[in-house]
């Protein structure tokens, strides 16, 4: 093979590769694999590249949010809940709020075990699930 096929060869495989072509790690490959034994049970197992682990957490989030709906959502967080809730709450309801809020940030921590969330229309199930759900996307977990 001459030089200035050897040249374009080389051009041609940079565009289509997925990394950074001037990545140490994986010179544009945009995978790699580590060096294990036969009888590991990761061996062959490839491995985004840390050059494009961004671009591919960003991609798979967008994906989570089309596939999920999410998106008419994305505005109820744990920041935005009114753990006071409406005005005129007794103070059992107002406590019964406190403890739903406070389980729902310590299920989207840990992600252990089941959450079961019952009450009236109106009293904050829908923004708390959300929550779970926009905490554990923005944590990348999909």
């Amino acid at each position: 093979m001459n030089s200035s096929n050897t040249d374009r060869a080389d051009a041609e495989r940079t565009v289509d590769m997925p990394g950074d072509p001037n990545c140490p790690i994986c010179a544009g490959v945009g995978f790699v694999r580590r060096d294990l034994p036969v009888g590991h049970p990761d061996f062959g197992r490839l491995l985004i590249c840390s050059c494009r682990q961004h671009e591919v957490t960003a991609g798979e989030r967008q994906r989570l949010l089309r596939v999920s709906n999410l998106e008419a959502f994305r505005g109820m967080t744990f920041d935005t809940f009114k753990v006071q809730g409406r005005s005129g709450l007794g103070d059992q309801q107002a406590r019964s709020l406190q403890f739903a809020f406070q389980q729902a940030q310590q299920y989207a921590r840990t992600l252990s075990g089941w959450l079961f969330m019952m009450g009236a229309y109106g009293t904050g199930k829908t923004h708390l699930a959300a929550a779970i759900a926009n905490s554990v996307m923005d944590m990348g977990v999909g």
